[in-house]
């Protein structure tokens, strides 16, 4: 399994993390994020060679402008909270059925029955919150629990 993180680099605005930002502030009332930004996270379950993973992340996953990537490490820990949220297994992903179709017309390689790419979003939170404004944000704002999971975590300072 490869784990692709595309993020924004440093000083590059980020418009939906801008707004979901704002959501959480104007929505639920919790003012105290300093910066939060997203991390779009591809799971491929497949057999490729680490270069041609570069490649796929290269030329499908980013803008070379804006994003960077990480493979098999996170793109970023920097953060107070880490959120994760990702469908469950049993529902379409729709960006991960695009992927895969961008995937083979790359690379030629199709995905064979119990190879898959899932999608996943991170989303990296500065500031002082207690756990139950985390859990507000996943449950409120971030994830719809009939189709999706979330999970947290404390980053690294």
């Amino acid at each position: 399994m490869w784990e692709i993180e595309v993020g924004y680099k440093e000083g590059k605005k980020d418009a939906v993390a801008d707004s979901v930002k704002a959501s959480i502030g104007e929505d639920l009332g919790i003012k105290k994020i300093n910066s939060l930004r997203i991390i779009d996270v591809y799971r491929i379950n497949k057999d490729f060679f680490e270069t041609q993973v570069k490649e796929i992340a290269e030329k499908l996953f980013i803008d070379p402008i804006t994003q960077s990537f990480s493979i098999d490490k996170p793109f970023s820990d920097k953060a107070d909270w880490i959120i994760e949220v990702k469908f469950h297994e049993d529902v379409t992903d729709n960006v991960a059925i695009a992927a895969m179709e961008g995937v083979h017309d790359l690379t030629g390689l199709g995905f064979a029955e119990g190879e898959n790419l899932r999608t996943a979003k991170k989303y990296l939170i500065e500031g002082k919150l207690s756990e139950k404004e985390v859990q507000s944000i996943c449950k409120d704002l971030l994830a719809n629990e009939l189709i999706e999971s979330f999970k947290y975590w404390k980053g690294k300072k």
